[in-house]
């Protein structure tokens, strides 16, 4: 049977802080990989070879119209714990379309391996961490539809030039003043000004549409980690067991 290491424990204290502080009802699942929107590197169960680590965390809020009562459904809402730095080998971080408000603490931002982060459509507010700019093999960071002010830092700027191929924010000029609510300091540097969203629901864009490439980088192969989990395409990733 595999033994509870120091690594799980944390990493288990660090999805029921996330959970818990952000309103997160009853928690399913017997392990950890269980956890709505978690899926995990290895397997369970006493044939296992590899470790248990969480590499994904997508928990998408709903898009749907609030209920006549004014309340909405599957939506996390507070400020995001840095208890998720414990999470050290996540890949994929997708909390967009929830209620998360507050700044983001840039001491958070120490996943070596993230390689897409979205957190568009939420009320998160404040700079931009450059810190962000110090992952070193992201490709994908969406912030827009937020309340985010000032400027990209420089060092997001940076990691354009090498894996970042996809950087959202709202760099489109809004209001009578006519100037965008983040400022992109190097040409460039934005892929997509976000410009709100059209009758249909979907998004308007400044400048020219992302490729296909861009909209979805790739995530790496199987000789960077071992082989890939066989997870579930549904709204829980979680291992098959």
């Amino acid at each position: 049977a595999l033994l509870m290491d120091e690594g799980r424990v944390i990493q288990i204290y660090a999805l029921m802080v996330f959970y818990k502080s952000l309103g997160w009802g009853h928690i399913s699942g017997k392990e950890e990989c269980q956890y709505p929107g978690v899926a995990c590197r290895g397997g369970l169960g006493p044939d296992a070879e590899e470790d248990l680590r969480v590499v994904s965390l997508e928990v998408r809020g709903t898009t749907d119209p609030p209920r006549e009562d004014g309340t909405l459904d599957h939506r996390l809402k507070g400020d995001l714990p840095i208890e998720l730095m414990f999470l050290e080998d996540l890949k994929t971080l997708d909390l967009s379309h929830n209620r998360i408000t507050g700044r983001l603490d840039g001491i958070m931002f120490r996943w070596k391996h993230m390689k897409q982060l979205e957190l568009n459509d939420n009320l998160i507010e404040g700079d931009i961490p450059s810190e962000l700019g110090g992952l070193p093999v992201l490709q994908k960071l969406t912030l827009h539809h937020n309340e985010f002010l000032g400027s990209v830092p420089e060092e997001l700027c940076t990691l354009r030039d090498t894996t970042l191929h996809f950087l959202w924010v709202d760099c489109s000029p809004v209001g009578p003043a006519n100037t965008p609510k983040v400022e992109c300091p190097i040409e460039n540097c934005c892929s997509i000004c976000f410009e709100g969203y059209d009758d249909d629901g979907g998004p308007l864009t400044g400048g020219e549409n992302p490729t296909e490439e861009e909209m979805n980088p790739p995530q790496g192969g199987a000789d960077e980690d071992g082989p890939k989990p066989d997870v579930t395409n549904d709204d829980e990733n979680v291992l098959k067991l």
